[in-house]
């Protein structure tokens, strides 16, 4: 399948679960919180007439406009470069079918590079994969828990396995009079967003972790939803305080 998804993409960038996998369990050493066959990519466009044109030939699945049958693999193509978005991040790439293209553009920039059977794939940092499941969960609201299940395992991520050693640094163990430790971990999170990511970003997610949507998001998040909420505040604060 990678064979043949680097052939028609050369560009692309893995997102959703694959993405988040290689976080929580390679670079964190967390459990893997649920098993998908379904895989999911970003594909450079200048255009919603581009991106049809890229996945014409392809055989569309559902009625998403988005998902399509790669090598007898459901795949999900999200488009991401010099769009032009509308209210709220929202594109339109198709009559009815929209999708929100925020923070796309700079996950790829600093994307990590990644060796799947012999080819090099890109793939968001978790920083980006933590802004990108908050869009997502902004954008997809009460249809589904499983961005926002999927943000409570990134924050425990942010300071545990290869992302553990930076919070026990000189800098940041000043930060102890302020965090926990693990919420150590989720501020030095936020203030990468600040570098990497555009304003419109930071707004929309700190909307959501320090903001008026940060009651729906804990109790979407469900599990240790005391823990989660200040985790999501340290978040914000790495932000806030590195603009």
């Amino acid at each position: 399948m990678w064979e043949d998804l680097n052939a028609r993409f050369p560009d692309l960038m893995l997102l959703g679960a694959h993405a988040r996998d290689h976080v929580l369990h390679t670079r964190a050493r967390l459990p893997i919180p649920r098993a998908t066959t379904d895989l999911d990519i970003a594909i450079g466009v200048d255009s919603p007439s581009t991106y049809r044109t890229r996945t014409r030939e392809l055989t569309k699945l559902g009625d998403t406009g988005t998902s399509f049958l790669i090598a007898d693999h459901r795949v999900d193509i999200i488009p991401f470069g010099g769009l032009t978005p509308g209210e709220h991040g929202y594109l339109e790439l198709e009559p009815g079918v929209f999708t929100d293209v925020t923070g796309l553009q700079e996950a790829y920039e600093n994307a990590e590079i990644l060796a799947l059977d012999g080819f090099e794939v890109r793939t968001p940092t978790l920083e980006a994969l933590v802004v990108l499941k908050t869009i997502a969960w902004m954008m997809r609201g009460p249809t589904t828990d499983k961005d926002a299940t999927d943000l409570v395992e990134l924050l425990k991520a942010t300071a545990e396995g290869d992302y553990e050693p930076r919070i026990w640094t000189a800098t940041a163990s000043g930060l102890l009079d302020r965090f926990l430790p693990d919420e150590i971990g989720a501020y030095l999170t936020g203030k990468e967003v600040a570098a990497i990511f555009g304003t419109s970003a930071q707004e929309r997610c700190l909307d959501a972790w320090d903001g008026q949507h940060t009651p729906k998001l804990v109790a979407a998040g469900d599990e240790w939803s005391q823990s989660f909420e200040e985790r999501l505040k340290a978040l914000a604060s790495g932000v806030r305080e590195h603009v």
